[in-house]
């Protein structure tokens, strides 16, 4: 929320050439509770994980806005 409260618009990023190999899909086809909840995790890092090449500069913009480096913003 803090970092939405300074920045109003974002860069866009281009997508990855390999998307993550679990998509939303393989997550609401599994019945609720923990292997879902597991499910989700798997899906979440493996769409971190596709984003590799990018995850360098989503870091520091993050820290800028996060630890307010005007300079940088």
């Amino acid at each position: 929320m803090r970092i939405a409260m300074v920045r109003k618009v974002w860069p866009e990023l281009e997508p990855p050439t390999k998307p993550a190999g679990i998509t939303v899909l393989d997550v609401l086809v599994v019945r609720e509770g923990s292997e879902r909840e597991r499910m989700i995790r798997r899906w979440m890092e493996a769409v971190w994980e596709s984003w590799a090449d990018r995850q360098e500069g989503v870091r520091q913009m993050t820290d800028d806005l996060l630890f307010m480096r005007e300079d940088r913003l």
